[in-house]
Order: structure tokens, then C-alpha cells, then sequence
């Protein structure tokens, strides 16, 4: 079978389209006007290496960040990044994020080894629901369930930093 070269000097901008091409004639991807990629708008990120420690049942603010959507129509991702830790045994802990007053998710970890517990815990929660282009504070806030103490950075900076990222991405 002989390869024959196209010359492309001939071949004009836009005169070959998606749909001329045969399904087995490319081993890329074809993508049509149906597929919509995303694009990453913003990153913003606070991060923290002060200890965190309580023994409350109520919730106790542990980190904040504030973004300025760019979309009212995007969606914000948000990740919360943690080592925590309990000397007690069967001790449960709950993290919930919050936009500004609005509480979005709640998580509940447990601790159920016997003697010191240390591990690192990742939290993450889609906002579509944002609807705004104006300043919005993020807030994570911790509690424990029975009373005994739970620590979030339980050893410091570096290796106990705990980090709030948000990203803004629109589909």
C-alpha cells in the first residue's frame, strides 16, 4: 500500500469539520458541539497550622475563606483538608460546612481503636446552589458528639496544617 502526503497548503481554515470525518479515521476524541467542557474560573485557599482542640457538643468555628463567584451560575467546589485526633476510645466527631449562615453538608467521623487515634480526614461538597456574583464566606465548624476531646492540626505546622479550598468552575 503506497502513503500518499496531503498537501495542506491547499486545505483552508474550517473545510474540514467533525462530521466529515469517519468514526476509525482518528484515534482522538471527536468533540461535537453537544460536549461542553468546563472551565476552572477561580482557586482560592486558607490554610491554618494553629491547633484546634474540643471538647464541645456545640460547634466551634475551626476555618474560613471568602470567594466572589465570577458566575452566579457556577458551581464551587469545596475541599477541607485535615489531620485530627482523639486519645479517647469510640470518641465520633461532625464537621459541617456552611455558606455564610446556610449550612451545606455535615460529616461524622468516628475514632474506634483503643488509645491515640490520629488520621487524616478530606471533606468535599459541590455548591451549585450559590446564585450570586457577590462575596461569600465559606465556614467549616467542629464539634464533638460525646464530650470527649478531638483536636484538628493535633502536631502543628508542617504536618498538621488543614487547608479550606474553593474552586469555582463553570460547566
Amino acid at each position: 500500500m503506497t502513503v500518499t502526503t496531503i498537501p495542506t497548503a491547499g486545505i483552508t481554515d474550517a473545510t474540514i469539520v467533525t462530521a466529515d470525518l469517519a468514526d476509525d479515521a482518528v484515534t482522538a476524541v471527536k468533540i461535537d458541539d453537544a460536549v461542553k467542557l468546563g472551565k476552572v474560573l477561580q482557586i482560592v485557599q486558607q490554610s491554618s497550622s494553629t491547633r484546634h482542640a474540643t471538647t464541645s457538643t456545640s460547634y466551634t468555628e475551626v476555618i474560613t475563606k471568602a470567594i466572589t463567584p465570577i458566575s452566579a451560575s457556577s458551581t464551587i467546589y469545596i475541599k477541607f483538608a485535615a489531620r485530627t485526633y482523639t486519645a479517647a476510645t469510640n470518641t465520633e466527631h461532625e464537621v459541617q460546612i456552611l455558606r455564610d449562615s446556610t449550612l451545606l453538608d455535615t460529616y461524622r467521623g468516628m475514632y474506634t481503636t483503643s488509645g491515640a487515634t490520629a488520621q487524616r480526614e478530606f471533606w468535599d461538597y459541590y455548591d451549585s446552589a450559590h446564585s450570586t456574583t457577590s462575596s461569600i464566606t465559606y465556614k467549616v465548624q467542629h464539634r464533638t458528639i460525646n464530650g470527649s476531646e478531638v483536636q484538628i492540626n493535633p502536631n502543628g505546622a508542617p504536618d498538621g496544617d488543614y487547608y479550606l479550598t474553593l474552586m469555582e468552575y463553570q460547566a
